[in-house]
């Protein structure tokens, strides 16, 4: 709701605004304007706000929201505290946000902004007081990645305050960002990798570091499956779709197109799939059906992100080793371009690439076949583990083995799961 306030100055001392506090009736008046546009004007504590639109009914809309804003704060809007503005930025915000990225809003401003700043009206914050605010954030340990991403979220803090005429501009323009420096990559090598899920293979959470190494997934995204979006046969994979781990857990769509992708396993991967669905049919005493999870907890819902993560904590104590469970994604990557896949492709495989095509389309057009493709996963990925069948079996063996005209492959099997919580085994 566009609020024009007077320029300049961007704000004035609260004497200034209590010996001018005597308003009109609090209705605000309506005019046309000769360039053919609307303009409404509402006294609040002696200034004169105005608001502009097209039509006679915009106007009156945007008067009601101005006078709705005024009596909310008892203020001008433009004094009212950053830890206001921020709540209702905020609020705005989770219109449009998934819910973990607005949790992750929250953590950043409460955490590094709002302890100093909260309390200091919109339009008396300087540039100077930002570039405090970013020292902080560096004095206290963190890395200068961080207090980047509290410059930007504070870009979009105080955008949206402009934009809506709050303010005159953005103190955060000016000021510059931390210096970076180059994050250190480390990537698992064909040794490290095999020594990792060689030794992780038999457990419970083996087969599920063996699918993020031989396919790419996100964490939430591999998580997120149901058998009706595999075909162990075939080694194909179908993503559209991922887990946000708020509370509780669901399943929401890919942030962007590029993120529903087919993605094809090498032939290891492909004995992830088969271990997994012997698994299955044990755990459930029937063949998988397409709204059956890949990775349930014990009672068939959603896990929860800190037991998968205890689990790979736990997983590095076994093997010696340090990393992050997005490395295994890293490892995937890195792979493929020693192996000579185009960077296109590898950006496809991943889901980055624009336009949301499918990586099979992409092998096509850059390789010649999807043969030829799941051929070069193969070379790029073969040091990575040893052959074999049997090693995330577990243990597990039954008569039944997937086919692709089973109940898992059915396309009108699979249906969104429901996002149960569910903690999963030890």
């Amino acid at each position: 709701m566009p609020i024009v306030m007077p320029i300049p100055p961007p704000c004035r001392s609260e004497r200034g605004m209590m010996a001018r506090s005597r308003r009109s009736n609090g209705e605000g008046t309506i005019t046309r304007l000769p360039d053919g546009r609307w303009q409404g004007r509402l006294r609040v504590q002696g200034r004169r706000l105005a608001v502009y639109g097209k039509s006679r009914k915009e106007v009156e809309e945007r008067l009601r929201a101005l006078r709705g804003q005024v009596e909310l704060l008892g203020r001008a809007p433009e004094r009212m505290p950053l830890s206001a503005w921020v709540t209702r930025w905020l609020e705005d915000q989770a219109l449009r946000l998934r819910p973990r990225t607005l949790a992750r809003y929250q953590e950043i401003l409460d955490t590094h902004v709002l302890p100093t700043l909260g309390q200091r009206p919109l339009c008396e914050i300087r540039p100077l007081h930002i570039q405090e605010a970013l020292k902080g954030v560096l004095a206290r340990g963190r890395s200068p990645a961080t207090a980047q991403r509290v410059r930007n979220l504070l870009h979009k803090v105080f955008e949206d305050a402009r934009r809506l005429e709050l303010l005159t501009h953005n103190p955060v323009d000016p000021v510059p960002s931390p210096p970076q420096r180059p994050p250190a990559l480390a990537v698992w090598d064909a040794p490290t990798l095999t020594r990792f899920l060689s030794a992780t293979a038999g457990t419970k959470w083996g087969p599920l570091w063996g699918l993020l190494a031989a396919s790419g997934l996100r964490l939430g995204e591999a998580v997120a499956l149901t058998w009706g979006d595999v075909n162990p046969v075939t080694g194909e994979i179908r993503v559209h779709k991922s887990i946000t781990w708020t509370r509780p857990p669901r399943i929401l769509a890919p942030k962007t197109a590029a993120g529903r992708r087919v993605v094809v396993l090498p032939s290891w991967g492909r004995a992830v799939l088969e271990a997994l669905w012997q698994r299955a049919r044990q755990r459930l005493g029937r063949d998988p059906k397409g709204d059956d999870l890949l990775f349930p907890g014990p009672d068939g819902g959603l896990l929860h992100y800190e037991a998968v993560r205890s689990a790979w904590r736990r997983a590095l104590r076994r093997t010696g080793l340090s990393g992050r469970i997005h490395d295994l994604r890293h490892a995937f990557a890195s792979y493929l371009v020693r192996g000579g896949l185009d960077l296109k492709v590898v950006a496809s495989l991943l889901g980055h690439a624009d336009g949301g095509v499918l990586a099979l389309k992409t092998y096509a057009h850059t390789l010649g076949a999807p043969e030829r493709a799941v051929e070069v996963l193969d070379k790029a990925l073969a040091a990575a583990l040893p052959a074999g069948d049997d090693r995330y079996s577990g243990g597990v063996s039954g008569p039944g083995r997937p086919t692709t005209g089973g109940s898992a492959m059915s396309p009108q099997d699979s249906a969104p799961h429901r996002p149960e919580v569910a903690a999963p085994e030890d």
